[in-house]
C-alpha cells in the first residue's frame, strides 16, 4: 500500500510539472501566456523595443547552414527574422511551414540600404531575440 501510494504521488508531481505546450521545445520554457501579434508589435516599434513578448506564426525561412536564425510570418502576413538567445540553440533546418511559438524580445535598428535607382536609403529592421521556441 505505501508503494501505490508513492507511485500515485510521483505520477501526480510529473504531471503537475508539464508546462502545458505541446511540441518540440527549444531553449527556455515559454513563461508567457498571451500571444502579441506581429501586427500591433510592428505598428508602434519605439514603443515595443526592448519589451518581451510571445509570437506565433509559422516559419516561412530558416538558416541552412546550423538553423541559427528563422523568419516567422503571422497570419496576417506580418513578417519578422528571429534570432535565439546567446546562440544557444537551433532550428530543424527541414523545419519549412512548420508551426511556431516563440517567447523574446523586440527590438528594432536602422539598416543603410540602396532602392531599386540605387539611391542610399534607411530601413527600420526588425529583430525578435527568442529565448524559448515551440515548434508544433
Amino acid at each position: 500500500m505505501k508503494y501505490k501510494l508513492l507511485l500515485c504521488s510521483l505520477f501526480v508531481f510529473v504531471g503537475c510539472t508539464n508546462d502545458g505546450m505541446k511540441g518540440e521545445k527549444y531553449g527556455d520554457k515559454i513563461t508567457l501566456n498571451s500571444i502579441t501579434s506581429l501586427k500591433s508589435i510592428l505598428q508602434q516599434p519605439e514603443d515595443n523595443k526592448g519589451k518581451e513578448f510571445l509570437i506565433s506564426g509559422t516559419m516561412i525561412n530558416v538558416c541552412q547552414k546550423k538553423g541559427c536564425w528563422m523568419s516567422v510570418k503571422d497570419e496576417d502576413d506580418f513578417e519578422i527574422f528571429v534570432r535565439f538567445k546567446d546562440y544557444g540553440f537551433f532550428m530543424p533546418k527541414d523545419g519549412f511551414g512548420r508551426k511556431v511559438r516563440a517567447q523574446g524580445i523586440y527590438s528594432n535598428s536602422f539598416e543603410k540600404s540602396k532602392d531599386e535607382n540605387g539611391k542610399e536609403v534607411e530601413l527600420l529592421a526588425h529583430l525578435f531575440t527568442a529565448s524559448g521556441v515551440v515548434l508544433d
